[in-house]
């Protein structure tokens, strides 16, 4: 039986950063890898060239000065995209895996069984290997990117410590659809795409947490969300669907179960009104012979122009039957719920802090915090967005139909007596955003 201070299962991003965070404070630690070698998904990242931070990520400065301390990686900035300075994903690997040369990497461990007596951990691995620590954290990433090993394994383990589980889905994919689109493959414009759901209640279906609560006799009530959801940029058709980063983007929100219908709406020209659009189109027919002809790209003018299709142009529906799976997904969506981490036995999962936040508020909604009411059955919920912020936080609270409270940005941070003041007098404020310390619109950072 072997003993750590720390025990990490999971050699990817997050378990070897881990490490060499525990490593750095001198703890004994031991980390279980299930492949036959670490950090085979950074390998893969960002097309094999592994953009490891966004300058506008929070905290992505420090995410680079770390780096560059443990690792000596130096950064490049692409678009945005924070890299290696030699543009190979392997630069990041084998980095990080030389900054945990410290620690124990035992490769071929897949942990099977994990639980917790007194303040000791003991895990088991699949080849009978006992392993015990004073802590344990669970790093064992999604399941998106099956073929770099990733199974999902870390849920089972939470849930034997008595954590629920919203059912993770594929996400940060390519959305599939029945109709035959080789006509269009390959083609790219910029569009406006917006997801909506239509569900059948009562199909006898079970509604993932984030859309359903308990009502008073137990069963299941659907909660309408603020369908449709909308993301701009380049969408690409491929065979059988549509991708590009909005696409991907929404793709998160499939919940596709019995009872459920999803459809997928373009809209090439977001910016006029149906009626404006009519009249530019009219106008190019009569003097071009074409409306949409130099407007989209030739394929999809065409397929749009047949007739009887030009409205089309504002709203190209499509019915969604899901994405291409966890092969294809980058991310993985669901999980436990933060709600249900006790703050002084915190497991911590890497993942993209703008999920964390919407799934804590959509939990939220749907179950209420720390066993009070949820906050759908509340008549209001209001939350502080101290301004300047950014959208996206902002269309979170939007998108549940929270009423948003601006909160002047001072030097020193928020306006806290205007805070304080409106926790203290109004009980419809249930939370407030928090403006990333180091990457902000406008560079002020909080006070201590």
């Amino acid at each position: 039986m072997a003993e750590y201070d720390v025990l990490i299962i999971g050699a990817g991003a997050s378990g070897l950063a881990a490490a060499a965070a525990a490593l750095e404070k001198g703890a004994k630690v031991a980390v279980l890898e299930r492949n036959d070698e670490p950090a085979r998904k950074i390998r893969a990242t960002g097309n094999g060239r592994c953009n490891y931070s966004n300058v506008d990520a929070p905290k992505s400065a420090e995410v680079v000065d770390r780096l560059r301390r443990l690792a000596g990686i130096e950064p490049a900035v692409e678009e945005g995209r924070i890299y290696p300075r030699s543009f190979e994903a392997s630069t990041v690997a084998e980095a990080l895996a030389a900054a945990c040369s410290g620690a124990d990497l035992i490769l071929n461990a897949r942990a099977v069984s994990a639980q917790k007596d007194g303040d000791v951990f003991t895990v088991k691995t699949e080849d009978g290997r006992v392993f015990v620590s004073r802590a344990l954290i669970l790093a064992c990433g999604g399941k998106a990117g099956i073929q770099y090993g990733c199974t999902g394994d870390g849920y089972k383990l939470a849930e034997s410590f008595g954590h629920s589980m919203e059912k993770p889905i594929p996400a940060l994919d390519a959305m599939v659809c029945p109709e035959d689109l080789e006509a269009l493959h390959g083609v790219r414009a910029q569009a406006r795409a917006s997801l909506n759901m239509e569900s059948g209640i009562g199909c006898g279906s079970e509604f993932c947490s984030i859309y359903a609560s308990k009502g008073p006799e137990g069963r299941s009530e659907y909660l309408p969300p603020a369908f449709p959801v909308s993301e701009e940029g380049e969408v690409q058709f491929t065979r059988n669907g549509i991708s590009g980063i909005p696409v991907m983007d929404l793709s998160r929100y499939l919940r596709l179960m019995p009872g459920t219908v999803y459809t997928l709406s373009l809209d090439f020209f977001p910016e006029l009104s149906d009626e404006e659009l009519e009249r530019l189109l009219d106008e190019r027919e009569r003097r071009f012979g074409s409306g949409l002809k130099g407007l989209l790209p030739e394929k999809l003018a065409e397929y749009i122009e047949e007739p009887g299709k030009c409205r089309w142009a504002k709203d190209l529906c499509f019915i969604i039957t899901g994405t291409r799976g966890w092969k294809n997904a980058q991310v993985t969506c669901g999980g436990v719920p933060l709600s249900e981490v006790d703050p002084d036995n915190i497991i911590i999962f890497g993942n993209s802090s703008l999920n964390v936040m919407f799934d804590t508020v959509a939990r939220s909604m749907t179950h209420g915090v720390m066993g009070h009411t949820p906050w759908c059955k509340l008549d209001k919920v209001k939350f502080l967005c101290p301004v300047p912020g950014y959208d996206r936080h902002f269309r979170i609270t939007e998108y549940f139909g929270i009423e948003m409270i601006n909160i002047p940005m001072l030097e020193t941070g928020p306006d806290m007596d205007l805070v304080e003041k409106y926790v203290s007098e109004d009980p419809e404020v249930k939370g407030i955003w928090c403006v990333p310390k180091y990457s902000n619109p406008t560079g002020v950072s909080y006070s201590d």
